[in-house]
């Protein structure tokens, strides 16, 4: 078959359409679909010349892509071409299942690859149905005809059969045109350099996020199908329509202008974001029924705000978001892809259609096609995006049909979601409502769930008194149990509580009262216990300190919370930093003797402080929390309904305390009248679990799941599964696979994943481990009684279930504020405007999360952790949970070197048990991470450090370096007979040689063609399908990183010919298989 007629240039939409449809992981492509329901007998010979007489008289429908060609990729047009369409009879299907049966035969034929160098790339198939009525399909190359051709195609085949069953003559359609003229880059290279630099900046720092975040119905399982897309389509009512139709005349706009506006406050409530990217597509011509066939239409890639406010504030921000993606519209916006490095970039992709409909499109004079119906979704292109919505309106009846179509991942049930935010912001435009926050649009069940249901119950607990009251009434219950032991002492309830009553007196004595703040230094024993409990009984606040921090931050802690008195022991008194305060030692019993050992009475009240504890700063200066007793009281009360129950044997305290970490173990056995037994901190964590092991049972232990993890490799099962009734385990991030890891040793005992802020009175969220999750991070769960979680959106109003948005904490567990910092406290914590039953201010704490709909909260990170690099923001947490996902790897930390934000790279650090070379980790990354995700540096470690508090202690990884650079390792790459292969394909690109090992792959105005007829070269010479050489272009921006990715791809280094040879344009078993060949 020879091309003699013409070949022009594949424009830009049309090369991006090539690269759309290749197939990916899947293996299926993604091809243009038309579907057409014909309520007539099928005859197939008049199918048979219907199809050829179209295909004939189009000359479009008769093409081949030869992606190797000259400057560019070209479309070949052939002088002639054969598509016979095939026949399948699914008449003898019971009707229940007939329609399955259609829709995977259907999908079957439309996601099979096409062979790119052979014509048609057109397939037409009929599906007889009854004897009556059949089914046309047509499944083209999107790069071929767009979508209104689609339309056009079926509408014409359909004239000529129905001419043909009449006995009379046809020639072909009459909406023939030779090619539609090329929509593609005309100006000089740098003249598009300087487009597309200024374009990207518009959309630098943007990602369209996955659909998992897009709003889900409450009690949503569905899983998102992986064949047949779901597609949701509403008559909008005449009435509605009406009013939109007013309000355009009213504002001055247009009817597109007004359905995009509504589209895209829809999508931004669904997104839980104001910035979105739409690609827009709009048939706007005046003859709608004489499209042409091919591809002449293009998509524009819009970047619109959303925010609160009137519909005419949002009709001038979509006139000027259009404006400004109208001026780059000979451009693909998957130059972007390129220039951005971004898996995603659009949310949406937007199609408004002025037609008279597919059915009027098939009228003719007389009137013989009114037996005709038309398929709902009945032409339907690849696109970009979560979710592709697509407008009709019907010029002939002024009729506005909306179909939504869900792109990879999104569900039918978040689909349903999306159509019904859609519909109540059609209402509120209409009516010309002001959206002044997007739960307006919510439906009420999310609102009622996330602000009520979902939240902490009210519980009778004892909030106005202080914890030392509720311990002092505990001591009259069970005066004579074990209270405290450590290594050397064992003390009952009446004889803690004596101790500390009289070194209570003592600071009573010594001016200590209500608003005083006491310092605690000293070791982790029994007598630590005492100290805190007599200043608290003192009517103080006290300030645990931690004596292995450096004296100075110490220092600065005193100095900070004007601290007068600092109780220590003989061990550590000696080392006390020096300053305006007293230091008395608790061991010396002389300091006490004489002192009465009662109770001293009401000293303090539920809001007066129990302790203040210092935490990181964002300046670098830790920031005094100041925690009340009602707060504390709180949590304390409600872990002992929660861990206590029937379960006996107390809780260990072996973290430092000057993390709140340990309140729980320190108070809650005390209000059960059970043992506090408290660890020396002299002991490493090995022995720390010996000793745990010598004390067990214990009812509870609170611990971080560093140490969980730990104790997992130093414990033995048999000795797990009795070391505590529950686990409870918080302060960090929870893997999955550390819970797993635990699993293996002990399957039985309850574990509790705890969530919560120092700012929060120690915990604020519970979730019950039950063996289902999945992931990577346990869910946080649900607010504990009498307090209060919400997640609100960036303007302060609740997020829909399923979306991130940020987690304010409130109830009775917020706190006082921050020491000093007046300006920080009231930042940090405002007025709780949603829900006052437990108290009247929230704390914004500066994580991202969301409501999953089973009712869980979801920790997903914090707003502020992210690092740049070479201008991209980072998030750690990412590539940390992306080096866990291989099947080697036990723990994973990732940390930003270098001696600015600006030479940030990223340093990744692993445990393995197997021996994962750095070089088999960072291959696996590269397969899952943009270049810029991947560390410059892997180093395996034996284990995670953790710090005094149980967290990793990143500063006690080691220097990274002990391996090859990655730039080191792309020299070797681009040295092998690999690189010398892509070095001369590259030359073939790009008409020169690669000037280094950072040349760009698609230049650095991300251009396709270069990068296009790099991949099928690639494709062609390594005898590897177009779809993977294509997603090798993408993931590799450099000449350097290609060559380390095809070496990986081809380990024994050979030698590939420099032939012109053909290229291999599909995968095996495929019709695409046959070649890339150039005909």
């Amino acid at each position: 078959m020879r091309h003699d007629l013409d070949a022009p240039p594949l424009t830009e939409q049309q090369i991006s359409l090539v690269r759309t449809a290749e197939p990916r992981d899947d293996g299926q492509a993604r091809n243009a679909i038309g579907r057409l329901t014909c309520e007539l007998p099928l005859n197939t010979e008049h199918l048979r010349n219907a199809v050829a007489t179209t295909v004939s008289a189009c000359p479009v429908l008769r093409s081949s892509f030869d992606l190797l060609a000259g400057p560019g990729p070209q479309q070949i047009l052939h002088r002639q071409a054969v598509c016979e369409p095939s026949v399948v009879d699914l008449r003898t299907i019971p009707a229940d299942a007939q329609t399955r049966a259609l829709d995977d035969a259907v999908h079957a034929l439309a996601h099979r690859p096409f062979d790119l160098s052979r014509a048609p790339l057109l397939r037409v198939a009929a599906f007889h149905l009854s004897d009556s009525r059949f089914e046309l399909v047509v499944v083209s190359h999107p790069a071929l005809i767009d979508r209104r051709s689609q339309r056009t195609l079926l509408t014409e085949i359909v004239h000529g059969y129905l001419a043909l069953s009449a006995g009379a003559s046809w020639h072909g359609p009459v909406s023939a045109a030779p090619v539609p003229p090329p929509l593609g880059v005309s100006a000089p290279r740098s003249a598009v350099s300087n487009e597309v630099a200024r374009w990207s900046e518009d959309f630098a720092g943007f990602t369209a996020p996955h659909a998992r975040y897009w709003i889900t119905p409450p009690g949503c399982a569905d899983e998102p199908s992986p064949s047949l897309a779901a597609i949701r389509e509403v008559d909008l009512p005449d009435d509605l329509v009406k009013r939109l139709v007013d309000l355009a005349n009213r504002h001055k706009a247009s009817l597109p202008e007004i359905i995009l506006a509504v589209h895209a406050k829809a999508i931004a409530v669904a997104t839980g974001r104001t910035d979105i990217a739409v690609g827009i597509e709009h048939d706007d011509e005046d003859s709608p029924e004489t499209h042409p066939i091919g591809v002449a239409t293009t998509t524009l890639a819009a970047k619109i705000k959303v925010i609160p406010g009137s519909w005419a504030s949002a009709l001038t921000e979509i006139r000027r978001a259009t404006e400004a993606a109208a001026a780059y519209s000979h451009l693909s916006h998957q130059r972007l892809h390129r220039i951005l490095n971004v898996g995603q970039l659009l949310d949406t992709s937007f199609v408004y259609s002025e037609t008279a409909l597919e059915a009027a499109l098939l009228e003719d004079p007389a009137g013989e096609l009114s037996a005709l119906s038309v398929k709902c979704g009945s032409a339907r292109s690849p696109f970009d995006g979560t979710l592709q919505a697509e407008v009709f309106h019907n010029l002939a009846t002024g009729r506005i049909r909306l179909r939504l179509t869900a792109g990879p991942g999104l569900t039918p049930g978040q689909l349903d979601e999306v159509l019904q935010l859609h519909l109540r912001a059609f209402e509120a435009c209409a009516a010309d409502q002001p959206l002044r926050q997007g739960s307006e649009l919510l439906p009420a069940d999310h609102l009622h769930l996330t602000l009520r249901e979902w939240n902490g119950p009210a519980r009778p607990y004892h909030l106005e008194q202080p914890v030392h009251h509720l311990i002092e009434q505990q001591v009259r219950r069970t005066p004579d149990e074990i209270a405290v032991v450590d290594s050397a002492v064992s003390l009952t309830y009446r004889e803690l509580n004596s101790r500390a009553n009289r070194l209570a007196h003592r600071l009573r004595a010594d001016g200590v009262d209500v608003g005083s703040v006491v310092g605690v230094y000293g070791r982790r024993d029994a007598g630590q216990l005492i100290a805190f409990l007599a200043v608290l009984k003192a009517g103080a606040a006290y300030l645990p300190l931690d004596p292995k921090q450096p004296t100075d931050r110490v220092a600065g802690m005193l100095s900070d919370a004007r601290v007068r008195l600092m109780l220590s022991d003989s061990t550590y008194g000696s080392a006390a930093p020096s300053g305006p305060w007293h230091v008395l030692r608790t061991d010396d019993r002389a300091m006490t003797e004489g002192l009465p050992d009662t109770d001293l009475g009401p000293t303090s009240c539920a809001d007066d402080l129990m302790y203040v504890i210092y935490t990181s700063g964002s300046t670098g200066q830790p920031k005094g929390v100041e925690v009340p007793h009602r707060g504390v009281a709180n949590f304390l009360q409600c872990g002992v309904e929660m861990f206590g129950a029937d379960r006996r044997g107390g809780a260990p305290v072996f973290s430092s305390v000057a993390f709140d970490m340990v309140v729980p173990n320190l108070y809650v056995p005390l209000l059960m009248g059970q043992r506090v037994c408290m660890i020396d901190d002299s002991l490493d964590l090995f022995q720390i679990a010996e000793r745990l092991r010598e004390l067990a049972p214990f009812a509870f232990i609170k611990l971080t799941p560093g140490q969980l993890d730990t104790f997992a490799e130093l414990i033995p099962a048999p000795e797990a599964r009795c070391l505590a009734g529950m686990l409870v385990v918080g302060a960090d991030a929870f893997p999955v696979r550390t819970l797993q890891h635990w699993r293996r040793l002990d399957p039985a005992t309850p574990i509790v994943n705890e969530y919560g802020p120092t700012e929060a009175s120690v915990g604020n969220t519970l979730y019950w481990t039950d063996g289902t999750e999945q992931g990577d991070l346990l869910p946080i769960g649900r607010p504990i009684p009498n307090t209060t979680m919400y997640v609100l959106d960036d303007h302060g109003a609740p997020a829909p279930i399923g979306v991130p948005g940020h987690l304010y904490i409130g109830g009775a567990c917020v706190v006082r504020g921050y020491t000093n910092r007046p300006d920080l406290t009231d930042e940090r914590f405002v007025e709780d405007h949603l829900d006052q039953r437990y108290g009247r201010r929230m704390y914004r704490t500066g994580d991202i999360g969301r409501w999953l709909p089973t009712g869980s909260l979801d920790f997903l990170g914090r707003i502020d952790d992210q690092l740049k690099i070479r201008g991209y923001r980072v998030a750690p947490a990412e590539v940390e949970t992306a080096m866990a996902q291989h099947p080697a790897v036990l723990e994973a930390v990732v940390v930003g070197v270098g001696a600015t934000r600006e030479t940030h790279a990223l340093a990744g650090y692993y445990v393995t048990e197997t021996g994962l070379a750095p070089e088999d980790l960072r291959a696996f990354l590269t397969g899952i991470l943009p270049d810029y995700l991947v560390p410059s540096f892997l180093t395996s470690i034996s284990g995670v450090p953790l710090n005094r508090n149980g967290k990793v202690d990143r500063a006690a990884l080691p220097a990274p370096g002990r391996h090859r650079t990655v730039r080191s390792r792309r020299q070797t790459a681009a040295a092998s007979p690999v690189g010398q292969t892509l070095e001369h394909l590259w030359h073939q690109a790009h008409g020169s040689g690669p000037e280094g090992l950072d040349a760009q792959v698609a230049g650095t105005d991300g251009d396709l063609i270069t990068s296009t007829r790099l991949a099928a070269a690639i494709s062609g010479e390594f005898t590897i399908p177009l779809a993977l050489a294509l997603a090798a272009t993408d993931r590799s921006t450099t000449f350097g990183q290609l060559c380390e990715e095809l070496v990986q791809a081809d380990p024994k280094g050979r030698t590939v010919n420099h032939s012109d040879a053909p290229a291999t344009a599909a995968s095996p078993g495929s019709e695409a298989q046959r070649g890339q060949t150039r005909r």
